[in-house]
């Protein structure tokens, strides 16, 4: 079990982003919302990720690296 309270109480001049999968069950997505919302992490959801084999493909990593990037220069 992380807790991510304490975890970012140690890093303090970090920022934590919890990375939710777009395969993910709406509930289990909807709880890691929750959470997240509860303790004050910040989240991305993923959406419309390239897989091959239930993995990111090149396309994939590199929509990843986009929806990361955009929500840290949207969310400053």
């Amino acid at each position: 079990k992380i807790d991510f309270e304490i975890l970012a109480c140690a890093c303090l001049d970090t920022r934590i982003l919890f990375v939710i999968n777009d395969e993910l069950n709406e509930y289990i997505s909807q709880d890691l919302i929750s959470i997240c919302e509860t303790i004050n992490i910040e989240y991305v959801v993923l959406q419309n990720i390239s897989r091959m084999d239930y993995h990111p493909d090149i396309a994939g990593m590199n929509e990843i690296y986009k929806q990361i990037f955009n929500h840290f220069e949207n969310n400053r």
